[in-house]
């Protein structure tokens, strides 16, 4: 059975499996690979139907108001063109200066150490468009639209940082930027690969996986 995608009926993230050696990923995406940030942050699902946003948590549930409160404002100025929409993002703390601040900074009371920083979501996937399943169709496809349709808001709706046509050499020196700048590692994916429920399609790398944590 392959599951689909309709609007106020979340479906559960696409997922990402370990990987402790970068070279290995040109071998499991053989026609290229993209690789974007990995954000240390809540993951959340947004349906926009009409005039109505409903936000939903990696486990299905409603995301809690006061996550969801600084940036639900921005969404509609984000996304103006589209009656029908379901993003794959994720929800973190990002200061003034565009530093992008640890998970568990999203709680009420963390929060209030962090005066200087708000929510952002960071968007990096489109599954749905205007009563159509995007689920089936290639991540660069995907992408493309989602650049076409959302219009970033700085320090509250953006685009997901991504990198394309990277050799070891290029993935090596991102990888080394990601650590020096404190985040979480990458995740590399293949831009002809579907979007799967639940699926583990994706690769994850952080500095603890490399070298045997070295």
């Amino acid at each position: 059975l392959k599951a689909s995608i309709a609007l106020r009926q979340p479906i559960k993230p696409m997922l990402a499996n370990p990987l402790k050696d970068l070279g290995s990923v040109f071998d499991k995406c053989p026609h290229g690979m993209y690789a974007e940030i990995k954000y240390d942050g809540e993951r959340v699902q947004v349906h926009k139907d009409g005039d109505d946003f409903l936000y939903y948590s990696r486990s299905l549930k409603a995301v809690q108001e006061h996550k969801i409160s600084a940036v639900k404002d921005y969404l509609p100025n984000a996304c103006p063109s589209a009656q029908s929409v379901i993003l794959d993002a994720e929800l973190l703390m990002v200061d003034k200066k565009g530093k992008m601040l640890p998970f568990g900074t999203l709680g009420v009371h963390k929060k209030k150490g962090y005066s200087d920083a708000t929510p952002c979501l960071i968007v990096f996937d489109l599954l749905f468009l205007n009563g159509t399943s995007l689920m089936d169709t290639p991540l660069a496809e995907r992408r493309s639209q989602l650049e076409q349709l959302l219009t970033p808001v700085t320090g509250r709706v953006q685009l997901s940082e991504q990198h394309r046509s990277l050799d070891t050499e290029g993935l090596e020196d991102l990888m080394q930027r990601v650590v020096d700048d404190g985040l979480e590692g990458l995740v590399l994916k293949d831009p002809r690969g579907t979007y799967e429920a639940a699926a583990r399609r994706w690769w994850k790398v952080k500095k603890d996986y490399l070298q045997g944590g070295a």
